[in-house]
């Protein structure tokens, strides 16, 4: 059956001036972002046609005879104009050749592994896959004194990077997945970045973009890391790298921040971006934790937020509220 939401004027209003989120689905995002990536591809492999330096001759009447116009000494005359012109300035701004400092050791073996991961899909996932693990069995045969230090820069880039790619995290899933089966360390640091990942959430501060539109910036670019990571540690949960108590104890604790939240000033945005990391991990782990035993409190959470009223929390706005419905509904889908 339909559920049916009524909107107060003040509702009403909210949306007006505070505007709402609508986020694409995350396989359209997908497609955009692979039809992005093959455009760029092309435009960059083809060479701009080379211009025309001077227009074509075209004829016109002297006299009682037809001649030709050459535009070339005009356009030589402007040329000349603009050398001198470019000559000035490039003497008043002399080139300065820029240096690009070769990559060696553990940073070339990074960079190397980087490349792999940004070039990697589902058709040629195999291909990256072995290059990348071709290179770490490289750096262990080595064995040198610094090769633990060197593992664990390694094992960082990659969860960095995986963790931060939301179109392809399930794809990224999968190779850490099998890095993990095959070398302990990736296993052991996904209990550091999970506590990381906590405590991040807890350290939240909302910049006002007329204040500092800079930080401001900086923190939405935080933000969207942070969500895209939330996805991977579902994908985690999924390949059993993150153990569902865990995974579930991790909704409660953000659900625990809310409550807390809601009733104290000035956290109104903290609550939102919260919410909406909230609805990542739930809506996209249902079906693997609706078993579990505290799943009934997640939804008992969930129901409670939604039933909320912005009028009568200083931190919780409509916006919120009607995620919390959004999620509900999607539990029922």
């Amino acid at each position: 059956m339909t559920t049916l939401y009524r909107y107060t004027n003040e509702d009403i209003k909210q949306i007006l001036f505070d505007g709402f989120d609508y986020t694409l689905p995350l396989n359209i995002e997908r497609i955009i972002f692979e039809l992005s990536s093959e455009i760029d591809s092309i435009v960059s492999s083809q060479s701009p046609a080379p211009a025309n330096d001077y227009p074509a001759e075209r004829p016109y009447k002297k006299g009682n005879q037809y001649s030709t116009v050459n535009k070339k000494y005009k356009m030589h005359h402007s040329k000349k104009t603009d050398n001198e012109d470019w000559e000035s300035l490039r003497v008043a701004n002399p080139f300065k050749i820029t240096k690009i400092d070769k990559k060696e050791g553990i940073d070339k073996l990074v960079n190397d592994i980087r490349i792999c991961l940004n070039k990697i899909t589902t058709k040629n996932y195999d291909t990256q896959k072995g290059q990348i693990i071709e290179y770490i069995d490289n750096m262990v045969a080595e064995n040198h004194e610094d090769m633990l230090d060197d593992m664990s820069k390694v094992v960082k880039s990659i969860f960095d990077i995986a963790s931060t790619n939301k179109y392809f995290s399930e794809l990224y899933a999968n190779l850490y997945k099998e890095l993990c089966d095959k070398y302990p360390d990736f296993k052991t640091v996904i209990e550091v970045y999970i506590t990381e990942y906590k405590d991040g959430i807890r350290e939240i501060i909302y910049v006002d973009s007329s204040v500092d539109y800079d930080k401001y910036c900086n923190y939405n670019k935080i933000n969207d890391k942070r969500k895209a990571l939330s996805l991977f540690i579902v994908n985690l949960m999924k390949k059993n790298l993150v153990n569902t108590v865990e995974f579930i104890d991790i909704i409660l604790y953000l659900q625990d921040l809310v409550f807390s939240y809601v009733d104290t000033p000035n956290k109104l945005n903290e609550v939102e971006e919260i919410t909406e990391n909230l609805f990542i991990l739930i809506t996209n782990s249902k079906t693997d934790i609706a078993t579990e035993t505290k799943w009934k409190s997640i939804v008992a959470n969930l129901t409670k937020c939604s039933q909320m009223k912005a009028k009568d929390k200083p931190s919780i706005s409509s916006r919120a509220i009607f995620k919390y419905m959004d999620v509900l509904d999607n539990l029922k889908s």
